[in-house]
């Protein structure tokens, strides 16, 4: 079946656009419709099927990704998420006759087929798993994660989405830290384009509520970020809980699991924790853009229009070739280094790179309760993601609000800088959680003392009214 995500240069059925449309996930049937009965921008052959890729934000049954919208929202609108569609079906000469014909009306601006691609590879062997004690609490202690927990030790209220390979359900680590979730891999084995590296594992077919994990790489993540710190160090955002996201299948590859998807699954799942509530997603995984365009800027430009924070890894290539969704504007992207202070050689950097945090070595939760070390700037950036946690905890704790691009910037600027300043692998400098969240208690010391009003909302650097005065009737 050849499918492919469009977006088109007008709405097609104002007001509602794609969002008007029933969801369609890859693997699953919707219902026929022939568009060329109600809409005359163009004309599909019978069997070609249209749906949207992403939840919407309105829809008739709000605990359902798949639901019917009711509305297309503001934000959606300005992100251009109401006019992209899903075009598929059974011929695949249909549906290439479909698109030529609405490309040679003018009427699409960008299109990408819907094929599995590998968004997650660890640049070494990793070490062997441990399954007792603590060790690997060098990466703490490198970022200086004890001062942070000790000024704020975080807010259960606030929320993480860890967009991976799903959170182990059962482990004891993540007991009362994970608030709700949800699987959207949708792969099938006619969407394994890589002969010859291997099989898909696990559930792959079907959108459903089961985030469970089947390789293990986003149960690593989320440790870092929420673990209760059992037999591990305790994760990084302190109290603040974890969201599943599901977007990753997982594959053998000469012997090692890879995170295998789809950049529309991603996109869905960004979507969905952002309208969820998401204060944070934390993207341990990229993909180099193919035929010039950048996959996921849209749906990243939506969160962030929500004051939703992202982090993203650098990748595990070694170049500054750039990777997405790191390379996405506004995203904070996450180097690493080694627990010697050292830039790993398999850290991606370039322009687009923000930070460095520790990312080798790194000890944290596995399968069947178990614990293991894992290398890679995907387990980088689940430190920075807590600082992002830590910082809008005590901005509520302090009834206020910082802005996205704030938090990005009082990241960026604590950031501690040895050796050459210039260094483009280590981008700003190395994370800091401990000034991080000083600079932004006197960020919030310096506006009161400027003012004589002294409520919220602030002027610079923190959000908008609406959300300063939501968090003072909190």
């Amino acid at each position: 079946m050849g499918v492919y995500d469009v977006t088109l240069r007008q709405d097609i059925d104002p007001p509602f656009g794609a969002f008007s449309l029933p969801h369609w996930a890859q693997g699953q049937e919707v219902r026929a419709r022939d568009i060329s009965k109600d809409r005359n921008w163009a004309r599909l052959s019978y069997g070609v099927r249209i749906g949207r890729p992403l939840p919407a934000a309105h829809r008739c049954f709000p605990d359902d990704p798949a639901s019917d919208a009711i509305d297309a929202s503001k934000d959606e609108r300005a992100a251009s998420l109401h006019r992209q569609i899903r075009i598929g079906g059974s011929d695949p000469h249909a549906v290439a006759d479909a698109i030529k014909t609405l490309s040679s009306k003018g009427l699409i601006t960008e299109i990408r087929p819907v094929q599995a691609q590998v968004f997650q590879r660890s640049p070494s062997k990793d070490p062997a798993a441990a399954v007792s004690g603590k060790p690997g609490s060098w990466a703490l202690e490198a970022v200086d994660a004890d001062v942070a927990l000790a000024t704020m030790p975080g807010d259960p209220d606030i929320r993480v989405a860890v967009l991976d390979s799903g959170i182990s359900r059962d482990h004891k680590e993540f007991r009362g830290k994970v608030s709700g979730g949800y699987d959207f891999v949708t792969l099938g084995a006619e969407d394994w384009s890589h002969p010859g590296m291997g099989t898909l594992i696990g559930d792959i077919r079907h959108r459903d509520s089961n985030w469970d994990d089947d390789g293990g790489h986003g149960s690593h993540v989320a440790g870092t970020i929420g673990a209760l710190g059992l037999d591990m160090p305790v994760g990084a955002a302190g109290l603040c809980s974890l969201m599943a996201y599901r977007v990753l299948g997982t594959a053998i590859e000469n012997g090692s699991k890879v995170g295998v998807g789809t950049p529309g699954d991603i996109d869905a799942a960004v979507k969905e924790a952002t309208d969820r509530g998401a204060h944070v997603i934390n993207l341990s995984l990229g993909l180099g853009a193919s035929s010039g365009l950048a996959p996921h800027a849209r749906v990243i430009r939506y969160a962030r229009m929500r004051n939703v924070v992202t982090v993203a890894a650098s990748g595990n290539h070694g170049t500054s070739s750039p990777v997405y969704p790191g390379a996405v504007p506004g995203v904070i992207t996450v180097g690493a280094i080694d627990p010697f202070g050292r830039v790993t050689a398999f850290s991606g950097w370039g322009p687009h790179l923000d930070i460095t945090a520790p990312g080798s070595s790194i000890y944290s939760a596995d399968l069947d309760n178990g614990y293991r070390f894992r290398d890679g700037t995907s387990h980088a950036a689940p430190f920075v993601s807590a600082t992002a946690a830590l910082i809008i905890s005590l901005g509520r704790a302090r009834r206020v609000t910082f802005k996205e691009s704030t938090i990005r910037r009082l990241i960026r600027d604590s950031a501690q800088v040895e050796g050459r300043p210039t260094d483009p692998r280590r981008g700003a400098g190395v994370l800091n959680m401990a000034r991080a969240l000083k600079a932004a208690g006197e960020l919030i010391d310096d506006h009161r003392r400027a003012r004589e009003d002294p409520e919220p909302p602030w002027p610079f650097g923190f959000g908008p009214k609406e959300f300063a005065a939501s968090n003072m009737r909190s």
